[in-house]
C-alpha cells in the first residue's frame, strides 16, 4: 500500500499543500516482508535547482529458505539526499545513510559466514551516483536509454561497525521495431569488497541472483555461491546479469504479453568477475494495469543446471512501477 502527495508543503499548517514537495508513505505487509517507509523531497532548495530529501524506514525480511533467506533481517534507519540536474537528461545524487542491521533466527546448520553476522551492526554509508535518462516515457517507454553508476562507501572515515565499498553499473535500452511492440535490453554489473577492520563483505550486503528481478527460471537468490552444508545461498562479491524482453499489447492499455531471456551469475570473489559459466532462463509473462499499480506475472524455465536443483518452471508475481 502506498500514499503519495506530490504537492506537499511541510510548513503550511494545517493544510500541508501547495509547495510542490513530494511526500510518500508506503507499507508492505506480507508473509515474507514487512516494510514501512516514509519519504519527503523538496525539488528546489531556496529557488535553486538542487533537490533535498530524507527517508526513514523499518524493513523486516522473515526467515524462509523458499526465497533464499536462511535468517531474519531487520533494517531500521534513514538517509539524507541531495540531487542536481546537470543537463536535460543527466543528474547526480549524493546520499548519506545511517542504519542498524539486526540478523537473528539463524539455523544451527547455517554457514559460518552467516553466524558471524548474528546480532546488531551499525552501517554508516555515503553513496554517489550519476544517471542518464532520455526515455520517451518513464512509466511505459518505447525508445531511449536509462543508465547509471553508483559507488557506495560504508565505514572507514564514516565510522560504523563494518567497512566495505561497492560499485554498481546498470543500463536499459528500449526500442520499438513495430508499433506497440517494445524490446528492452538490460544489463547490470556489481563489485564489492571489504577493507579496514572488516575481513569479508557482510552476507547481507553481497550480491544475489535468481528470481523475478534477476534471472527468471530459478528460485529466489538461488543462483551463485551456496553453503556446502545447509545449501543456503551466501551470495558473492561480484555479479553480472543481462535481460532481454519483448512486450506486446493483448488488450489495449490494460494487458501486455511478454517474452523474455535472462542470463548471468554471481561470483564469490570480486576477482572472479565474469569468469566461468553463466545461468540462463527464458519464459513468458503478462503485465496488467490495476488500481494498485501495474502487476507483473512471469513463468520462467531454467536453461542451465544449477547446483543440483530440480529443473522446473517457476512462477513470479510482483507489483511494478512501469507498465
Amino acid at each position: 500500500m502506498q500514499v503519495v502527495q506530490k504537492n506537499f508543503d511541510l510548513f503550511n499548517l494545517p493544510y500541508f499543500t501547495g509547495d510542490g514537495q513530494k511526500l510518500a508513505l508506503r507499507a508492505e505487509l506480507g508473509t515474507v516482508r514487512r516494510d514501512f517507509d516514509l519519504s519527503w523531497t523538496e525539488p528546489w532548495i531556496f529557488d535553486y535547482p538542487l533537490s533535498f530529501g530524507f527517508d526513514a524506514y523499518h524493513r523486516t525480511h522473515l526467515r524462509t529458505t523458499h526465497v533464499g533467506y536462511g535468517y531474519q533481517e531487520v533494517r531500521s534507519g534513514g538517509d539524507l539526499r541531495f540531487g542536481k540536474e546537470f543537463f536535460d537528461y543527466l543528474r547526480g545524487d549524493l546520499l548519506y545513510r545511517l542504519e542498524n542491521v539486526d540478523i537473528s533466527d539463524i539455523s544451527s546448520e547455517a554457514s559460518q559466514d552467516l553466524k558471524d553476522e548474528e546480532g546488531k551492526k551499525w552501517l554508516s554509508t555515503a553513496i554517489f551516483g550519476i544517471q542518464f535518462d532520455n526515455r520517451d516515457n518513464i512509466f511505459s517507454p518505447t525508445r531511449g536509454v536509462i543508465a547509471g553508476i553508483s559507488v557506495n562507501n560504508t565505514g572507514g572515515f564514516l565510522m560504523g561497525d563494518k567497512s566495505f565499498i561497492k560499485g554498481y553499473l546498470w543500463g536499459s535500452f528500449y526500442y520499438s521495431p513495430i508499433n506497440k511492440i517494445v524490446i528492452e535490453i538490460q544489463g547490470r554489473a556489481g563489485l564489492g569488497n571489504s577493507y579496514g577492520n572488516t575481513d569479508k563483505l557482510p552476507i547481507y550486503e553481497r550480491f544475489y541472483a535468481g528470481g523475478a528481478d534477476t534471472i527468471r527460471g530459478y528460485r529466489e537468490r538461488k543462483v551463485g555461491p551456496r553453503d556446502p552444508y545447509s545449501n543456503d545461498p551466501i551470495g558473492g562479491e561480484s555479479t553480472l546479469i543481462g535481460n532481454a524482453e519483448l512486450t506486446f499489447p493483448i488488450y489495449e492499455k490494460l494487458i501486455k504479453g511478454a517474452i523474455f531471456y535472462d542470463i548471468g551469475n554471481v561470483w564469490e570473489n570480486a576477482g572472479d568477475f565474469a569468469q566461468g559459466s553463466y545461468k540462463q532462463g527464458a519464459g513468458v509473462g503478462v503485465r496488467v494495469k490495476t488500481p494498485i499499480g501495474p502487476i507483473k506475472i512471469d513463468w520462467g524455465y531454467p536453461l542451465s543446471d544449477n547446483e543440483g536443483d530440480k529443473k522446473e518452471g517457476q512462477f513470479y508475481f510482483s507489483v511494478t512501477h512501469g507498465f
